[in-house]
């Protein structure tokens, strides 16, 4: 269970710093995308990821984002 708990961190740690890299608007880049290959880094690392529930991860995170833009 605390392998699920973890896992789970993870893909919320890797959203965040997705959604913080793509609503980012004329502000500095580099520590977001420092931020987002970490989290990226440390969920792939991880024995328990499916590459389909990362995929879906990379999508609510492109939702969120297009939502906090008021694109959508």
């Amino acid at each position: 269970m605390a392998e699920q708990n973890d896992l789970a961190r993870l893909y919320c740690e890797f959203e965040e710093a997705f959604v913080d890299v793509l609503t980012a608007q004329g502000e500095l880049l580099l520590p977001r995308r420092t931020k987002l290959y970490q989290a990226r880094t440390r969920l792939r690392a991880h024995k328990d990821l499916e590459q389909r529930e990362y995929e879906a991860a990379v999508l609510r995170a492109e939702a969120r984002a297009w939502e906090t833009l008021g694109l959508i």
